[in-house]
């Protein structure tokens, strides 16, 4: 796709997304596939820009009333599914990291959220895909001894044998190939500040401009006797 096509595509999603009208969103996308299909050029072609609007708009229907939570997180799943039949484009770092978001916004903590979003994050695992918001979102999803379970069930036990908090663990602690497939935009740049350790401000030596005060030096009056006049010199 030309950069003027990933621009009105863009323009058209987000005109829905302002509103999130996560179910507009996915009905723009459905006419973009089935057009495509009868006349096969780029300009109808959906891209992985369009996939990952829908479920970002799904992700922020979070305070919605309960049915309008339920549609968007059955738009995310259709949504997500047809991205990874991969007919149009393939799911990146920002799909995945949006469909946990969806798991934590739209459902309540539980088995099934806990469920839901392990599958989600095995399969990141697996597609080398695992970046800054995904690492958050999973967190997110689950309570912290369970995440660290199943970073142990996905062949990185590290964190559970060393007891680690959950918050600490960074991307860089995880197995290379988890995040071998993560563009550099989409890896730590994305993760919240709450799990970003702060920088450490440098301390600057203030110059002091006063000078020290002056010590008068003690002076000590000589006094010799000449031997010959027996006088004071």
């Amino acid at each position: 796709p030309t950069p003027n096509h990933d621009l009105s595509l863009g323009l058209i999603f987000i005109t829905f997304f302002s509103n999130e009208l996560a179910n507009k969103c996915l009905s723009i996308l459905k006419s973009m596939t089935e057009l495509h299909k009868v006349d096969r050029t780029l300009d109808t072609q959906p891209n992985i820009i369009c996939y990952n609007t829908v479920l970002n708009a799904c992700a922020f229907s979070a305070h919605r009333g309960d049915d309008e939570k339920r549609e968007a997180l059955s738009v995310a799943v259709e949504t997500f599914n047809q991205l990874r039949e991969g007919h149009y484009a393939s799911p990146d770092a920002v799909s995945y990291g949006n469909m946990l978001k969806c798991c934590a916004n739209l459902m309540p903590l539980g088995n099934s959220r806990t469920s839901m979003a392990s599958k989600i994050f095995s399969s990141c695992v697996e597609d080398g895909l695992v970046g800054g918001m995904v690492l958050d979102e999973v967190r997110r999803s689950m309570p912290p001894d369970i995440f660290l379970k199943l970073l142990a069930d996905c062949g990185f036990d590290k964190p559970m044998r060393k007891r680690k908090l959950p918050s600490s663990i960074e991307l860089r602690d995880l197995p290379r190939k988890w995040t071998m497939n993560v563009k550099g935009s989409d890896m730590a740049s994305r993760q919240r500040a709450s799990f970003v350790k702060p920088k450490k401000e440098r301390k600057t030596r203030r110059r002091r401009t006063e000078r020290k005060p002056t010590v008068p030096v003690r002076t000590r009056q000589i006094v010799e006797t000449a031997w010959i006049s027996d006088k004071n010199v």
